[in-house]
């Protein structure tokens, strides 16, 4: 989970929720938008309900107002999906998009009365986000927590809306200490790919002990925005000075300013604080596959998806996630049982994060699902000089762009799985996960269905091909349509203005019945019999693994046979267990084991120690691909030549480039590529090693966005 902090003073934005009228709402204009809203409060939603506040006796004793008074209305979705809201306030009355809202959702609402109760405010429109959603949302997690609350802000708009977050979901893993919250990203929160490392604070080395009083001229909250260093005056002024600042200031000793005793920090060597550009969503203006860092969720299939839209449309990712004031839009289709159509989710700047059941000051640094990447070096920063208890700093806050998109769009993808499937309720070859929960929903899917819901009625296809394997065979030749599919991917027989994407899986089943054919292959060798006791463990791994298949096969649980199965592989793959099956100058059939095993040695795990080869039922995202002859020349390969020069490419020659989207993990066995940057997730195999090491293409041919 990573190491506990002291969470900050800066309170949650408000939870999120999707639109799914956007574009009605946007063609009438906001005032319809809000027209709705005012209807949605006074009952005139058709098949809306009223009814009393919800657990109002508990929230009249943890907010301490009256709800006494509050109309509530239920089941007025039809008016607030326009609006991207779960529910909304005047501070008078609430309306409710669902008939039995969750006691979050209330309670938000019900936050927003007490603070119309006790500080007034209001104004006009419906609100975006901001410092009283913040309060009000952070004041709901405390109630829910049965805490005594205390509200400080008024209501800023006519209407204050709850948008939603899919359902923090809890495994239940460590539900006696721990629990699931979404709270905002900070920069502690993200990674980098600076090769210095994350931004941090620091403190100035350069102190000295002082007997000023001081006068404050540019501050935290009021700071001197500039490129370049400011002059010490312009961020505070010395009033006064006793006998360790003689001679120093003007007004000596007439006591007009805040007296302190050392002074921290320099124009040329200041206090260094770093925050996340205000409202940033992407770094350089737009997306990369360096944001793409899978986290403690299992929808690698959707993040190799979206690593490819990147990688070849990054434009339809910047029209997919936008910003609307505090909150982010997020733009996808949904089949409504004929055609996809736009569905926009409105969801905030939050991301799930774990929460301490047992003291609220407290949580941890990182993201449950997806990363946020930080920059590279600061956008803007702003110098002040504060005072803290008789320390007089002088500060830089440096704000840096971090790649929010990724874990926003991860969020919003987990509620459109919530509100229809994780496919968008689009067809599909397998059933759709099950759950109450997004989260659940969204672990383990397959790519080519994930793009329907990015490109609607812009798909030209996605479908799902096989390639083929035989053990001791040259496979090459057996896979002319996986090379096909490899020449596509760099555009090679694409028609023009459309993407062909890929990824790969090797899925668990083919796995294990790769090893089986290969231990038969090797067994019927006359060199095996060389190996009397390696062909009796290659024996009983076979039997491991036939058990596995035929539990498969007649639907059995599989769980305990495929665990026997790799602890066993790993057993044969650890360092010096078979020098044979190790060394890289040996016949390639052993060579090929070796790695098969690695596959087998790591089923079931995303981050295990020591040499890997890629993970079964784990998706790849397809880069690029190079072919080559048996002499390494390029053989200029295109689809019309394609039959012609099959017998010419060379499976140890030719190269294709995956990305995995844990950003890291890469195949690191002694046969593997050299890998400069083995951090990125980017890497290289042979064509044979691609080959060997994929059972699945997931494809996905579109119309671009650019």
């Amino acid at each position: 989970m990573g190491k506990a902090r002291e969470r900050s003073q800066k309170q949650p934005h408000a939870a999120t929720q999707p639109v799914e009228a956007a574009e009605q709402a946007a063609a009438h204009g906001n005032g319809f938008a809000q027209q709705r809203l005012e209807d949605a409060l006074a009952g005139k939603v058709p098949g809306s309900r009223r009814g009393p506040v919800p657990h109002r006796a508990r929230l009249e004793a943890s907010l301490g107002g009256d709800l006494g008074g509050v109309q509530a209305w239920f089941g007025a979705a039809s008016a607030l999906r326009p609006s991207g809201a779960l529910a909304i306030t005047d501070g008078r009355s609430m309306a409710f998009a669902e008939d039995m809202p969750d006691f979050r959702t209330v309670a938000h609402e019900a936050v927003h009365v007490v603070q119309q109760q006790q500080h007034g405010g209001g104004g006009v429109g419906v609100d975006a986000g901001g410092s009283t959603e913040r309060e009000a949302e952070a004041a709901a997690a405390a109630a829910e927590r049965g805490e005594s609350v205390q509200v400080s802000r008024g209501l800023d708009s006519a209407i204050h809306r709850r948008v939603e977050n899919p359902s923090a979901y809890d495994p239940g893993d460590t539900t006696d200490e721990w629990t699931y919250e979404h709270r905002p990203i900070s920069i502690e929160d993200g990674y980098s790919t600076h090769e210095k490392g994350m931004p941090s604070d620091q403190l100035s080395e350069s102190g000295q002990s002082v007997d000023w009083e001081v006068r404050l001229i540019a501050t935290s909250d009021d700071p001197l925005a500039m490129r370049g260093r400011p002059r010490k005056e312009d961020l505070y002024e010395v009033v006064s000075s006793g006998s360790k600042g003689k001679g120093k200031g003007k007004g000596k000793g007439k006591g007009k300013g805040i007296r302190v005793t050392e002074s921290l920090g320099t124009v040329r060597k200041p206090n260094i604080r770093v925050k996340p550009q205000d409202n940033s969503l992407y770094i350089g203006g737009g997306p990369s596959v360096d944001d793409i860092q899978q986290g403690g969720h299992g929808d690698c299939y959707f993040l190799a998806a979206l690593t490819n839209i990147v990688a070849q449309d990054p434009e339809c990712i910047r029209s997919a996630v936008t910003p609307a004031g505090d909150n982010v839009n997020v733009n996808f289709h949904t089949f409504d049982g004929t055609a996809w159509q736009p569905t926009t989710i409105q969801t905030d700047r939050t991301a799930l994060q774990w929460a301490s059941l047992e003291d609220s000051s407290v949580d941890y640094v990182g993201l449950i699902g997806s990363g946020a990447r930080v920059g590279d070096s600061p956008v803007s920063s702003e110098w002040y000089a504060e005072v803290r208890g008789e320390t007089l700093e002088l500060c830089r806050r440096d704000a840096y762009e971090m790649a929010l998109w990724a874990p926003i769009l991860e969020k919003a993808y987990a509620r459109l799985a919530e509100r229809t499937d994780q496919y968008g309720g689009g067809p599909s070859r397998d059933t759709p996960n099950t759950g109450a929960h997004g989260y659940e929903k969204i672990n383990g899917g397959w790519e080519d269905q994930v793009y329907p819901i990015f490109y609607g009625n812009s798909m030209v296809d996605n479908r799902q091909e096989r390639t083929s394997f035989a053990a001791g065979e040259d496979i090459v030749p057996l896979n002319e349509q996986a090379i096909r599919n490899l020449l596509r991917v760099g555009g090679k027989g694409v028609p023009s203005g459309e993407h062909f994407m890929m990824s790969v899986d090797l899925t668990q089943g083919s796995a294990v019945e790769r090893l089986v054919e290969m231990i038969d292959h090797i067994d019927a060798l006359p060199e095996a019999k060389k190996y009397k006791t390696l062909r009796k463990v290659l024996g009983q791994l076979r039997s491991r693994g036939q058990t596995y298949i035929d539990a498969r096969y007649s639907g059995e649980d599989t769980s305990r046979a495929l665990d026997r199965l790799a602890r066993g592989c790993a057993r044969q793959v650890r360092p010096g267990a078979w020098p044979l099956l190790q060394d890289p100058d040996a016949d390639k059939v052993w060579v090929d084991l070796n790695e098969h095993l690695n596959v087998l040695a790591h089923l079931g795990s995303d981050s295990s120690n020591g040499q890997r080869a890629v993970y079964a039922d784990h998706a790849y995202a397809v880069l690029e691909a190079a072919f080559a002859d048996p002499s390494g020349a390029a053989l200029g390969l295109n689809q019309s030549n394609l039959m012609a020069k099959l017998a010419q490419i060379s499976g140890e020659h030719s190269q294709v480039t995956l990305r995995n989207p844990h950003h890291t993990n890469e195949p690191n066995l002694q046969s593997s590529i050299i890998d400069h940057n083995p951090e990125d997730g980017i890497f290289t195999m042979t064509l044979d090693q691609y080959l060997r090491s994929v059972s699945v293409q997931e494809i996905g041919e579109v119309q671009g966005t650019s």
